[in-house]
Order: structure tokens, then sequence, then C-alpha cells
């Protein structure tokens, strides 16, 4: 309810002193606000996923309570930016250009929902974990002769610079804030547990959401 007066009061508000195109501002803010409202649906899902008796066995052969924890952190974080962002959008009315990974993905539909799906939601995520987070943070960190800390930092700030960098068009766009925001929650979740299966997860369920979000 909250979110709704939020939109109702703040959008329209804005919109008319701002002049901005209803349809197009609308449009941005609706995406950002649907997939926060939705990632902390999905935070509270898992929450009661992992408070169960039987996640031990279910957390035994994958991952642990604590992995669990961290997409959950992971997942609540990502969902305040989106957050975030959406009440900067309310709050100037700034549409901002549709961002370029969101405009490959629109430009897809035209070669087949299912491989669409499987490319965006699993393939994706994969391949981008296993090369951004597993190999280049290595590769990388290899380079600094520093305090051992540091080195993961610096390294943690240049790989999520390179994400948003194959995200977005322009250096420091609104988009390109956003993927690097998201690179790094996907490079601390790394860091902190030493699975990559945990960025992985969190990966997937955010392009899923994106992707759900999109056919709505």
């Amino acid at each position: 309810m909250l979110t709704l007066l939020l939109y109702v009061v703040f959008v329209k508000v804005t919109l008319f002193f701002n002049g901005k195109s209803l349809a197009t501002t609308e449009e941005s803010v609706l995406f950002f606000m649907y997939k926060s409202a939705t990632l902390i649906s999905v935070c509270f899902i898992l929450y009661l996923f992992y408070d169960r008796k039987w996640r031990e066995t279910f957390s035994r052969h994958l991952i642990s309570m604590v992995e669990w924890k961290f997409i959950l952190k992971g997942l609540g974080l990502i969902a305040a930016i989106n957050i975030g962002f959406f009440l900067v959008l309310l709050v100037t009315g700034h549409s901002p250009n549709q961002p370029e990974n969101q405009r490959s993905l629109i430009d897809m539909f035209a070669h087949g929902f299912v491989w669409q799906l499987l490319t965006v939601v699993f393939i994706a995520p994969v391949a981008e974990e296993l090369f951004y987070r597993g190999l280049l943070m290595k590769f990388i960190g290899r380079f600094f002769q520093i305090d051992k800390k540091l080195k993961k930092w610096i390294t943690l700030v240049i790989v999520s610079m390179v994400f948003a960098a194959s995200h977005s068009s322009y250096f420091l766009s609104v988009d390109f804030i956003l993927y690097f925001s998201l690179g790094l929650i996907l490079g601390l979740s790394y860091w902190k547990t030493q699975r990559i299966e945990v960025p992985i997860i969190i990966h997937i369920l955010n392009n899923a959401l994106s992707f759900l979000i999109m056919l709505i």
C-alpha cells in the first residue's frame, strides 16, 4: 500500500510539474517498482525456506545455512538499490534511457521464447559468474602485490566496473551504476562464501525476475 501511495502521489505530481511523457516515465517507474516488490517477496520466501526443519537435509547436499543467508542478503541489497532508484524517479520525474542490456533482451523476443528464457535466466548468469567472479577476479588479483584485504577490494571494484561496462552504453550512466552495484553484490557474495554457486543463484533469481517483469 505504501508503494502504491508513493506511486500515486509522487509520479503524478512530478509528471505534472516536469512535463515528462506519462507513458515513458510510468513504464520506467513500474519496472523498478515491480522488481523491488518481487525481490522482497523472494527474500521472504527464502527466509521461510531455510527456517523449515527439512532445510538441514537440503542444505547439507547443496549449500549451507550461511550461504543461504548470503543469497537472501544479496537479493535484499538488490531490492534496496531498485527501491532507491525508484524513489529517485518519483521525486525527480526523470525517465532514464532504457538500459542497453534490457533493450537487448527485448530484441531477443523475436527469436523464440524458450531459447530466450534459457539464455537469460540460466545460461547467461552461469556463464557470466564463471567468467567475472570465477575467472576474472582471480586473474586480476594476481597483479597486485599488496595487503590481501586491500587487493580483494581493488579486484572487486575493477571486476564490477568491467561487468557494468559490458551491460551498459555509457560510463557512469544510470544503468552503469545499477550494474556496477549488482557486480559488487555478486562479487561480495563470492568473496565471503568462496562458492561460485552463491552469486550464480543470486544472478539467476535477479534475471528471472527481470524477465518475468518484462513479460507483464
